[in-house]
């Protein structure tokens, strides 16, 4: 779940009526009354039971499973050297391995 209780960031995104996905997830529950209600919610520790209940409904349906994988992508010039050593699944780019030979 979220990393603060915000609407916007994480629940509405992922499970929200026209979500990112795209996944055509529906719940009246979720959708209608507590993505809603947490958003209008001006003092975001008062949404900790909507949340709560939130996370209930998305564990039990599992309307997504997000597994990231992130694409890095680098192009660089005949004499620029260590680029294979700069790229790797941490999604980290390491530019202290480049050289300019």
């Amino acid at each position: 779940m979220p990393d603060y209780p915000d609407a916007d960031n994480f629940t509405s995104p992922f499970f929200g009526k026209g979500n990112v996905l795209g996944n055509n997830y529906t719940n009246d529950d979720l959708t209608g009354t507590l993505i809603a209600r947490t958003a209008a919610q001006s003092d975001r520790t008062a949404t900790g039971p909507d949340y709560a209940e939130i996370q209930d409904i998305v564990a039990e349906q599992l309307p997504v499973l997000p597994i990231w994988q992130a694409k890095q992508y680098a192009v660089a010039g005949d004499n620029v050297y260590g680029l294979e050593n700069c790229l790797d699944t941490s999604t980290v780019f390491r530019f202290w391995e480049l050289s300019k030979g």
